[in-house]
C-alpha cells in the first residue's frame, strides 16, 4: 500500500476521533495526524520522538507493536493517559498511535 492510500485510510478513520491521533513511520516519521492533532499544533514531517517532554516517550512500545503486528497499550508516565499503538493493516513499517484520558 502507497503512503498516500494509509493516509487516506487514516484521515477515513481518525478525523472523527475526539482526542490527537498520529500515523507515524517505524523510524517515527508523522506522516499524517487528525483534526483534533491539527488544532493542537502537532505537525508532520517530524519525528514524534523529538516532541517534548522528551520524557513523555518512556515506555513506548512502537517496536513492539510493529514487530508482533498487534496493538499494544500502557499508561503515560504521569498516569493520566492510557496509550496505544495500533499497527495499520497491510502496512509493516506503520501505527497509529494515541492516548486517552483516565478520568
Amino acid at each position: 500500500m502507497s503512503d498516500q492510500d494509509a493516509i487516506a485510510r487514516f484521515h477515513a478513520i481518525w478525523d472523527g476521533f475526539s482526542e490527537r491521533a498520529r500515523l507515524i513511520r517505524e523510524d517515527r516519521t508523522v506522516l499524517a495526524i487528525n483534526s483534533v492533532a491539527e488544532r493542537e499544533g502537532l505537525t508532520t514531517g517530524v519525528r514524534c520522538i523529538d516532541a517534548p517532554p522528551s520524557g513523555s516517550h518512556a515506555g513506548c512500545r512502537a517496536n513492539l507493536a510493529l514487530r508482533d503486528g498487534c496493538a499494544q497499550y500502557d499508561l503515560s508516565v504521569n498516569g493520566k493517559r492510557m496509550r496505544f499503538w495500533i499497527p495499520m493493516d497491510g502496512c509493516e513499517d506503520l501505527y497509529v498511535h494515541f492516548s486517552l484520558p483516565i478520568h
